[in-house]
């Protein structure tokens, strides 16, 4: 049987698209093992679920939830030799693999000394990994979720080890026997900035199987009354996610909403976005949700919000998983215009509304364009259903991720 080596380093509660993959390619028979950790022991049982759910296997590399003293100090050393890391490259100029994360060279030493047929790398601190494995003669593929060296504020950029983000990128998109990442503009745009093959593209989509048997789509279900609701999910609710802008809408706006965000809030975030909302509004904070709750939450919403923020080629080019999640609860979204989200809207344009980023006015009017009909959102409910069932799911994608794996390594 090949085995298959996913290099993450993060929790697999933080990265779906980590699951989806090994999922996918231990289902079809390969013995898929993730390099993971846990670095917030709260998160232990939810991610104990996530390892007991699936076929394929995980080595913490970090483990803050274990007992074993060793493991403990290790954690704590790895903590305070980042912190010494990051203060002396800030101090000279210099980069280093410590920025990148806590895992990295455990990572390395993991692989090393547990070969595989392919390695399989995520994220910036698996992207030197790779560059290390491939010196050693090792197959390794990549996905590019983020275009990590690209993925930076402007006030980040002297602080950050951008060197060393393009060198690995470099030399793991030239030499990978195949990379994917999330849209079919960042795909071009890796090509051309690195000369590498063209990545296949893999939208940041769910498995159907997510959907409850015998739950009725939103658009078949009786009209919910009273104010509508507009929802928003994601990891954490912070600055420069769009919010601001949404919140500014609520002054613009013909009909009433309700906002629901869903996440971990950033500090001083939640009475920012309420001194600026509109007095005929509502707005909503809930804590952050297991996955497999998302989409019954989602299904509550009447319009979901997309407000990704073009502040770097990589926001602009990507695709998240947050639009596609809403074509899979069968609502619509309301998106901004970044590249990678038209790309998205130009193929359905019945289950989405696009407005141009940053303008208040704009989304509003998109908003309402949806809720002046109770027709029209139907329809759009509907459209977005269907968009999730035959084009925006992890099911149109898996062929193409099984497929590159065969040609790379042959069959299980």
């Amino acid at each position: 049987m090949k085995k298959i080596t996913i290099v993450s380093g993060i929790q697999l509660s933080d990265n779906p698209r980590v699951v989806k993959e090994a999922a996918t390619l231990a289902e079809a028979g390969y013995a898929v093992e993730v390099l993971c950790s846990l670095l917030k022991p709260e998160d232990d049982g939810r991610n104990r679920q996530l390892e007991q759910a699936h076929q394929f296997g995980t080595r913490r590399i970090i483990d803050t939830a274990s007992p074993d003293a060793t493991r403990k100090l290790d954690w704590q050393w790895a903590r305070l030799k980042r912190k010494i890391v990051i203060t002396a490259c800030r101090v000279s100029g210099r980069e280093s693999v410590g920025q990148l994360g806590y895992a990295a060279v455990g990572l390395l030493k993991s692989c090393v000394s547990h070969p595989a047929d392919l390695y399989s790398l995520h994220l910036p601190q698996a992207m030197w990994v790779g560059s290390r494995l491939l010196e050693r003669g090792a197959r390794v593929c990549v996905d590019i979720e983020d275009w990590y060296s690209e993925d930076l504020r402007a006030e980040d950029l002297a602080h950050s080890p951008v060197r060393l983000l393009r060198a690995n990128e470099s030399t793991v998109l030239r030499g990978a026997v195949f990379a994917s990442t999330t849209s079919e503009v960042l795909s071009d745009a890796l090509r051309e900035c690195y000369g590498c093959p063209r990545p296949i593209v893999l939208y940041n989509a769910f498995r159907l199987s997510e959907r409850r048997a015998g739950d009725s789509p939103p658009h078949e279900r009786p009209d919910r009354p009273g104010t509508a609701r507009i929802g928003w999910v994601s990891q954490v609710i912070g600055p420069d996610r769009g919010l601001e802008q949404l919140v500014a809408a609520t002054h613009h706006l013909r009909h009433p909403v309700e906002i629901h965000l869903t996440g971990r809030s950033r500090s001083g975030i939640r009475d920012s976005l309420y001194r600026n909302l509109h007095s005929s509004c509502g707005l909503f904070f809930h804590d952050q949700v297991p996955h497999e709750e998302l989409l019954p939450l989602m299904q509550s919403y009447d319009v979901g919000f997309a407000g990704e923020l073009a502040h770097n080629r990589s926001r602009n080019l990507t695709v998240t998983n947050k639009i596609l999640h809403y074509f899979l609860a069968g609502i619509p979204a309301v998106a901004s215009d970044t590249l990678g989200q038209l790309e998205i809207c130009r193929q359905v344009p019945d289950a989405t509304r696009v407005y141009s980023q940053r303008d208040a006015q704009s989304l509003a009017a998109a908003i309402d364009s949806l809720l002046d009909d109770r027709d029209v959102l139907r329809h759009a409910k509907q459209a977005a259903w269907e968009a999730g069932t035959a084009r925006f799911c992890w099911e149109e994608n898996a062929d193409r991720l099984l497929a590159a794996v065969e040609k790379a390594i042959g069959d299980t």
